[in-house]
């Protein structure tokens, strides 16, 4: 018996330790093969980034370790990586605008959105895909003024694939989601989806400028970002910022930069002319639009006066209409006295520009703002241009309220477009029309302006 004792009590021992080596075998193999899987990954992505500069690999392994870049699961198989908080590493310049990463997904597609409004348009009373906004920000052959910015913007096909913005209704702000996708079109708008999932309020989409998202709510009220960070909802019929989102391709290619304001992401090797600075005699401009061989200029400054005061002038004495031969007028001043100023003013040329009126009975479509133009050497900005002056405030826009009015519109602050009657006095903001082929130096940039000379 004793014997028999001691035997059963090795036996024990060995499975004992048969099992224990297993598990531990296993073990190692498991969390081994692990390690391994993942240490390839990175590695892959770092010769991804090496040997390939793909951005959103790039993206990733500079920032996959950071609280500021957070993971959200969208189903079982895809995921999605945002930039979250008041974040100051994930600036991109594409078409000489500044974007900002706003995610990555799992098939590497990279959203970005503009770090500053592009125009300022009110939304209407149509949803989001109906919407006269995204008309403007998109080509499209039922309107011969659409596609105003992505006619200006370089090379869209071979950087940017279709975006999927949100357009759900959403009448509750804390219960956000994403059911509704438009993925029609090149440029979207920010949704509330995007903004609750980048920080909201302490987020970096926070500017500090009102401006419309793409979402609604059972009223057919639109929601928006006011320039405190909150939301709100309008009829539409408010006149608000326009910040514009695009999706690069997967295949996008890292040309240099770290990511930071002043050292952004670039890639592309030729950027085009669009939005890029130009310097003429002291004064800064910025390039709006390309007319054919000729570009369209509006100033970085307000106009200032023979003393070099900030010039506050009235915009008529009848109506909004833009006529520069009737005297006391602001068409007249800029055509005459601040033109004769110039030192280069012989380069400006007669360019056209649009002076119509845009309201809510006409939807606020822009067809009426473009059916009228005027043939002019010194304008200011209008409803339905691409728009620069943000950091500007108080300066008038040649579009009228209703037609035949005496009331025009002006850039307020933050965001806001205001009314104006004709005889009040506010900042003026100078567009004029250049050749292209003059500007012969510099690279565009804002510390490296083009030059005529």
């Amino acid at each position: 018996m004793k014997k028999k004792s001691v035997k059963r009590k090795a036996n024990w021992q060995k499975i004992f330790s048969f099992v224990s080596f297993i598990f531990i075998l296993t073990c190692c193999f498991w969390y081994g093969g692990r390690l391994i899987y993942y240490y390839l990954d990175s590695k892959k992505v770092a010769s991804d980034v090496k040997d390939n500069h793909y951005l959103a690999a790039s993206i990733i392994n500079a920032n996959r370790k950071s609280k500021n870049f957070k993971e959200y699961r969208v189903d079982e198989n895809q995921h999605e990586y945002y930039f979250y908080g008041n974040v100051d590493n994930n600036y991109l310049v594409y078409s000489n605008l500044m974007f900002r990463v706003v995610k990555i997904d799992d098939n590497n597609l990279v959203t970005l959105v503009t770090n500053d409004p592009v125009t300022y348009l009110a939304y209407g009373n149509k949803e989001y895909d109906k919407s006269t906004i995204v008309n403007w920000l998109n080509k499209s052959n039922e309107d011969n003024f659409s596609g105003v910015l992505e006619k200006n913007l370089n090379n869209v096909s071979s950087y940017l694939v279709k975006s999927s913005v949100c357009y759900d209704e959403i009448d509750d702000a804390k219960k956000i989601t994403c059911d509704k996708v438009n993925d029609s079109k090149y440029i979207g708008m920010i949704s509330l989806d995007n903004f609750i999932k980048t920080g909201g309020k302490n987020g970096f989409l926070n500017h500090g400028i009102s401006y419309y998202s793409s979402n609604y709510n059972q009223d057919k009220n639109v929601w928006y970002v006011t320039d405190e960070g909150s939301l709100d909802a309008s009829d539409g019929e408010d006149i608000l910022g326009i910040y514009a989102t695009i999706t690069l391709s997967p295949t996008t290619s890292l040309v240099s930069g770290t990511g930071s304001e002043s050292d952004p992401y670039v890639i592309e090797k030729e950027k085009g002319i669009f939005a890029s600075y130009v310097k003429l005699g002291e004064d800064i401009w910025r390039v709006y639009d390309i007319d054919g061989d000729n570009v369209k200029l509006v100033s970085t400054n307000y106009i200032k006066d023979e003393n070099g005061n900030q010039l506050s002038y009235i915009y008529s004495n009848q109506t909004f209409v833009h006529n520069d031969t009737i005297w006391g007028s602001l068409a007249y001043y800029m055509n005459h006295t601040y033109l004769n100023s110039l030192g280069y003013k012989d380069i400006i040329l007669n360019g056209y520009y649009y002076n119509g009126y845009y309201g809510s009975d006409s939807d606020f479509t822009l067809s009426n703002v473009f059916a009228s133009k005027i043939d002019t050497k010194v304008a200011v900005p209008t409803l339905g241009d691409v728009m620069f002056a943000t950091d500007l405030k108080n300066y008038f826009i040649s579009t009228g309220v209703e037609k035949n009015g005496k009331r025009v519109y002006y850039y307020k602050d933050k965001g806001i477009i205001g009314t104006s009657q004709v005889t009040k006095e506010a900042n003026v903001v100078p567009c004029i029309t250049i050749k292209k082929e003059l500007l012969v130096k510099g690279s565009g940039t804002k510390d490296d302006p083009y030059r005529t000379e």
